[in-house]
């Protein structure tokens, strides 16, 4: 049967004591353990804080020291490999002073020449598996996977911006001003019932007609063919503007006479210009 422990007011004491010293000794325990002076808010919130936030600091700080670790083992790998490949250069330079050396065309020069290009082309071979292997962690700074380059925005939309051609798609982009376009459309070029219409009624033309392919490659062109049949009792000027090429444009009526001549020679950047002279009776 269980009952009540009746204690005394000096037994209280000395046990609230033995917890007390209980207590400040498992404290002392946790600093000892942990190397912490403060281990928690209670012990010093201002301290507490900012040891934590020191902490946190000497956390990014070991991380940032690692990744530079990292960064110093990829130049070093790198480095090793220069010096191994500088010392393979120089003996291809031996090599290739002594080809030099040999230049005759008798049958000992022929067979020394040989025999250094041999030598020179395994040299060529280290030279490369050395850079291939010259990384660390995936990470390498002699071997490179070559020059990549893509085409502009203001480079696609100029090329889709030319009568004919259009969804142009641009690659193979080799240097700033070379490079391979492929375009989907024929290029081809014809004039507008309504702009034909208009022209005819202006300058007294009969049957005006205008077809052609263009195509964009290197600036070539295909020949754009005119054929126009005036009215008689007119004379008339014809203005052409032909593009950055000259073209061959012919006039069938027996009844008129042609003379043209070019007034603007084309060149980069401003297309050629033409007049004609159609007259007749």
């Amino acid at each position: 049967m269980a009952g009540n422990v009746t204690l005394t007011a000096s037994m209280r004491t000395n046990l609230l004591q033995l917890q007390s010293t209980q207590a400040g000794i498992d404290k002392k325990q946790n600093i000892l353990s942990t190397g912490n002076k403060i281990n928690s808010a209670l012990d010093g919130p201002t301290s507490f804080f900012s040891a934590k936030g020191l902490n946190q600091r000497a956390g990014d700080l070991s991380s940032l020291k690692d990744a530079m670790g990292q960064s110093i083992s990829t130049i070093q790998a790198a480095d090793k490999g220069l010096t191994s490949i500088d010392s393979l250069v120089d003996q291809a330079k031996g090599l290739t002073t002594a080809a030099y050396a040999a230049l005759g065309n008798d049958a000992a020069s022929v067979a020394t020449r040989k025999s250094l290009a041999s030598q020179f082309n395994t040299l060529k071979d280290q030279i490369d598996k050395l850079a291939a292997d010259s990384g660390y962690q995936g990470k390498n700074l002699i071997n490179g996977n070559g020059m990549s380059m893509d085409s502009t925005s203001a480079s696609r939309a100029a090329v889709n911006s030319m009568t004919g051609v259009d969804n142009a798609r641009v690659t193979n982009v080799i240097t700033a001003d070379t490079y391979s376009i492929r375009v989907k459309g024929d290029g081809s070029i014809e004039g507008k019932t309504a702009d034909i219409s208009k022209t005819e009624n202006a300058h007294g033309f009969i049957g005006l007609k205008l077809s052609g392919t263009m195509s964009g490659s290197l600036g070539s062109f295909s020949d754009v063919q005119i054929e126009v049949r005036g009215a008689n009792g007119r004379s008339r000027d014809f203005i052409v503007t032909d593009g950055d090429e000259s073209r061959t444009i012919s006039y069938f009526d027996n009844t008129q006479t042609i003379e043209a001549k070019l007034t603007t020679a084309a060149k980069t950047g401003s297309a050629q210009v033409s007049t004609v002279n159609v007259g007749g009776t």
